[in-house]
């Protein structure tokens, strides 16, 4: 049986890397996350949020 936990995906809006307070709330976080072992990452989603363009 493997041990390995599953990463977590942080669904974000994708906005262009502008750093807004929410951006940064999102990075921190999936750091925090990483610090915790438990890992992390951002997904960006392109479209209007919070219904964003189908994939």
């Amino acid at each position: 049986m493997s041990t390995a936990r599953a990463g977590i995906d942080v669904v974000v809006p994708d906005d262009g890397g502008r750093p807004t307070g929410g951006s940064l709330y999102d990075r921190r976080l999936v750091a925090a996350l990483d610090a915790l072992g438990r890992p992390a990452r951002l997904v960006p989603v392109a479209g209007c949020w919070p219904a964003p363009d189908g994939a």
